[in-house]
C-alpha cells in the first residue's frame, strides 16, 4: 500500500514537473519572440 502510494506521489511530481517545464518553454518563447518584434521595430 505504502508502495503504491508513494509511485502515484512520484508520478504526480512528474507530471508537475513537466507541466512547469512546457509553462517556462512556452514563456520563453513568447519572450523571444516579444523581444524580435521589438528589434525589428527598433530597426524600422
Amino acid at each position: 500500500m505504502i508502495k503504491y502510494v508513494m509511485l502515484n506521489i512520484n508520478s504526480i511530481l512528474n507530471n508537475v514537473r513537466n507541466y512547469l517545464a512546457d509553462i517556462f518553454f512556452c514563456c520563453y518563447k513568447i519572450k523571444n519572440i516579444v523581444m524580435t518584434k521589438e528589434q525589428y521595430s527598433v530597426n524600422d
